[in-house]
């Protein structure tokens, strides 16, 4: 059975260019307390889990639906729970916007089940009220997990980088951190250590290691610079990110970071709501939908090429019976076309993706959109053959 599933509206989330940075999460938007909206309880505890990478514009959708829903629910304290890996700026940053507007204290908080998150989950961590890591977290980035490739062509970046950045430098400067390590986080070259004077300092930066005698303080390096000129590799644990100050504090757990913010840490959740990164399913759907796309429609050419001859006594019934087939299976064919040109409407990152009979290196000379729609035309344009034909057998009859 061909793949088949509602097509969602076809919307596009952006965000509007903000002249500043404020310092702190604006405590109230301007909302008339007549709109629904209940007044956040400081006791009221939720949770937005964020499951998958930060690589869509859909995801921002789903994530400012989840931030709302937390919001009208009067959740005085907002846990955003990030895993993520791979990310986009313009992700990270549209997704810290929906966290700044809402009248809940959205605070970031770094918790992967593999010990691991990217640079991209931290810096939107970092844009919320306050940002914790669970203990064990190690901040890693590659250049491979910057998927600033797979954003929209139309994508102003260097308002997104400005404003990403003067985020990150507030975070950074609310707790008296080296601002160089602005640059280290969203732009890491060469090589960099971190190392603390005595246990319970604060950890500086190093440019070179310290010189190995006798008393020297022990230094950890964080930057290491890649042998094929990208940037370079970062490694940060989460202990020594809260003594550089790049977070608030690494925890055991929610719960006591939930103290550590004036509340409870046995106080209950009250609300928890998980957001998905629906791009990897979306990818593995349509590269499988246009392959079983293109198996039905040579198997109906294949099921109208076989009827018999008009000699044969049953070329009529064996021709009509070859026409339902296939009608019917071009039916199901059709619809699965219209439902794969959806998913790029909810995902527009899938015009990156290679279009079948086109080589990788065939498609980089060509606009991807253009490719595409070609793709979907000459289906289209063969369905409407096939069914031609089809309906033509379908209906034939005795002379």
């Amino acid at each position: 059975m061909l793949w088949v599933a509602a097509v969602l509206a076809a919307a596009s989330v952006w965000f509007a260019p903000r002249a500043g940075i404020a310092a702190q999460p604006p405590a109230d938007c301007g909302v008339p307390e007549d709109s629904g909206r209940k007044r956040p309880d400081p006791k009221k505890v939720a949770l937005v889990r964020v499951k998958g990478d930060l690589d869509n514009l859909r995801l921002v959708k789903d994530f400012a639906a989840a931030i709302a829903e937390v919001e009208r629910d009067g959740a005085g304290l907002c846990i955003v729970e990030l895993e993520a890996n791979a990310w986009r700026a313009d992700v990270v940053w549209a997704m810290a916007e929906a966290m700044r507007s809402s009248r809940s204290r959205c605070v970031g908080y770094l918790n992967d089940p593999d010990d691991r998150v990217g640079v991209g989950a931290l810096l939107l961590a970092m844009c919320g009220a306050s940002c914790y890591a669970q203990e064990k977290t190690l901040i890693a980035a590659e250049a491979a997990d910057n998927l600033r490739s797979d954003a929209p062509s139309e994508t102003d970046w260097e308002a997104v980088d400005r404003q990403l950045q003067g985020a990150v430098w507030t975070s950074l400067k609310r707790r008296s951190a080296d601002s160089q390590l602005v640059e280290t986080l969203l732009a890491p070259t060469g090589q960099l250590w971190a190392s603390a004077d005595a246990a319970g300092t604060p950890a500086r930066l190093l440019a070179e290691p310290p010189k190995d005698v006798a008393g020297a303080p022990a230094a950890t390096q964080i930057l290491a610079a890649s042998p094929l000129g990208e940037a370079s590799r970062l490694r940060l644990g989460a202990e020594l990110a809260e003594s550089l100050g790049v977070v608030t504090a690494s925890v055991r757990s929610a719960g006591e970071f939930a103290a550590l913010e004036g509340g409870s840490a046995g106080s209950a959740t009250r609300r928890a709501v998980t957001v998905v990164s629906g791009l990897a399913k979306a990818r593995a759907d349509l590269g499988a939908t246009m392959e079983r796309i293109d198996r039905a429609l040579s198997l109906s050419e294949r099921v109208l090429a076989d009827v018999p001859r008009r000699s044969r006594p049953d070329s009529v019934r064996k021709s009509n019976e070859a026409g339902r087939e296939s009608l019917s299976l071009l039916k199901e064919t059709r619809t699965a076309l219209q439902l794969c040109e959806g998913m790029f409407s909810e995902y527009p990152e899938l015009y990156r993706e290679t279009v079948p009979g086109v080589t990788p290196v065939g498609q980089e000379d060509r606009k991807p959109q253009w490719l595409w729609r070609q793709a979907f035309q000459t289906r289209r344009d063969r369905l409407d053959e096939l069914e031609a034909d089809a309906r033509l057998a379908a209906e034939r009859k005795e002379r």
